[in-house]
């Protein structure tokens, strides 16, 4: 079953929104009609087993309403329509035929003359994609929509959409935490939201072409009255996705990412999209330290086992992390020797800017170092540690290079890696290398090279490999 919620205040269409519902769909439906502050004429009301009324007697705001419908609904499926929309007969079996899993949905949209209840012959219509420009404002995409070959594709990848009208699971709903009044307000940006967190998080937002409706795109009469402190406060935290700090909890994926996947999207900087994999491990790093987890990291000081066993009978050792992420993960102290601890990584600034997040002060901080181009003097330090990060480097040749250089004669370079980790992660965000057993030796391979670590390294002896739940770790005597 569908459940079909519709927000209304003050809406002079409702009725007739709801009669075409009804008399459209071939399938089990249900309608939910939340009255937000108002009540209709009596005459004005539908008297069908299939509708129910929520009257407020103060109005909440359109998020408000519409998520109090969705709580109530007793369909799988949810379809949010504004009060002042008509539809394309079987509309309910053609939204489900071609729905699937982590989808939402829209249909085609045209302009409704609501007077005459009939569509407007209009050319700048149907409108079937909409993209987000540099201010995440939803805009029409007037070059797709009038491109012959994507008319031909009755299902497509939508970017954005208007929000009048949208189709999904309530589990679904559900997953993403939709919609939130605490942040976005009452009303605005409401499929920016929607559209964002699909996209962001595990799905798609799709166009239906095999279906339609019909919306009265209003100019100066609205429904709800939209203060202009609640624009501004949907506004300021929509903007919040451009650093990816509108959804840290949930979001997986950056919104350069996005942008790249709809690339060229209007109005946007071609840099934007440079930066997706540096977005991609922040948003990983910023997630990582919630809960006090990056905290608890720094008050574990006592190095790790197999840092200590390396340094043996020395009182002072110097030990540098290369690319060791937000916080230390093999600790940076042991009893009766001198530590001297460097934790360097490609995005040392943007750890910052983590720690400033979570309103942290870190005992100290990463320094900022390019793995494939070190500024440390040669044979400085007694053990070069890197773990779970050669595979994030453009060149991992030149990085195992700088590692040799750095390390002083006697020491120790200790490489732990995922085996084919690009190859799980579909060389996506900063997975570049797979990195597997070949022999009695470890292969590098990335999408245009490939080379041994002996070949690349063969001054260092007495090398130690070892494959363990899969992670390769090579442990390399300099002597």
């Amino acid at each position: 079953m569908i459940s079909i919620i519709i927000p209304s205040c003050n809406e002079p269409y409702l009725k007739k929104t709801i009669q075409d519902l009804l008399k459209k769909a071939v399938g089990e439906i249900e309608i939910i009609a939340v009255l937000d502050g108002y009540w209709p004429k009596t005459e004005d009301m539908v008297d069908d087993k299939r509708v129910r009324y929520i009257h407020y007697s103060n109005q909440r705001g359109m998020r408000n309403a519409i998520n109090k419908g969705v709580e109530v609904a007793k369909g799988e499926y949810i379809l949010k329509t504004d009060a002042h929309c008509m539809f394309a007969p079987e509309y309910d079996k053609q939204l489900i035929k071609y729905h699937k899993p982590y989808w939402v949905v829209v249909p085609r949209r045209y302009a409704l003359d609501p007077e005459k209840w009939e569509i407007i012959d209009n050319p700048k219509y149907p409108i079937d994609y909409m993209y987000l420009d540099k201010d995440l404002h939803g805009v029409e995409w007037r070059e797709k929509n009038k491109d012959p070959k994507l008319a031909e594709k009755k299902i497509d990848e939508l970017m954005s959409s208007q929000g009048s009208c949208w189709f999904m699971t309530k589990a679904y709903y559900k997953m993403l935490r939709l919609l939130d009044e605490e942040h976005y307000g009452m009303f605005w940006n409401e499929f920016q939201e929607i559209g964002l967190k699909t996209w962001t998080y595990q799905g798609q937002v799709m166009v239906n072409k095999h279906t339609w409706y019909a919306h009265w795109h209003k100019t100066e009469r609205r429904g709800y009255n939209l203060s202009n402190a609640d624009h501004e406060k949907a506004v300021e935290w929509t903007n919040r996705w451009k650093t990816n700090l509108a959804w840290v909890e949930q979001q997986r994926n950056s919104l350069a990412w996005l942008i790249k996947r709809f690339w060229p999207v209007p109005t946007w900087d071609p840099k934007y999209i440079e930066h997706e994999e540096r977005d991609s491990e922040v948003m990983f790093w910023r997630k990582w330290m919630q809960i006090g987890r990056g905290k608890r990291r720094f008050e574990q000081k006592q190095l790790a086992p197999h840092i200590v066993e390396m340094i043996g009978d020395k009182k002072e050792v110097s030990i540098v992390d290369i690319g060791g992420g937000a916080v230390p993960m093999v600790g940076y102290e042991t009893p009766g020797v001198k530590v001297n601890y460097v934790m360097t990584d490609l995005l040392a600034n943007e750890y910052k800017e983590v720690y400033k997040y979570h309103n942290y002060t870190p005992p100290f901080y990463p320094e900022y170092q390019d793995m494939t181009k070190l500024t440390f003097k040669d044979e400085t330090f007694d053990i070069v540690h890197c773990r779970n990060a050669i595979d994030h480097c453009p060149d991992a040749w030149s990085a195992l290079k700088e590692m040799y250089r750095v390390c002083k004669k006697g020491g120790y370079v200790y490489l732990w890696h995922f085996e084919d980790v690009a190859r799980m992660m579909q060389h996506t965000g900063m997975h570049q290398w797979n990195i597997h057993l070949e022999g009695q030796d470890c292969r590098f391979i990335s999408k245009t090279k490939s080379f041994l670590l002996s070949e690349c390294i063969p001054g260092f002896i007495n090398s130690r490999l070892e494959y363990r739940h899969g992670v390769i770790v090579n442990k390399l005597h300099k002597i």
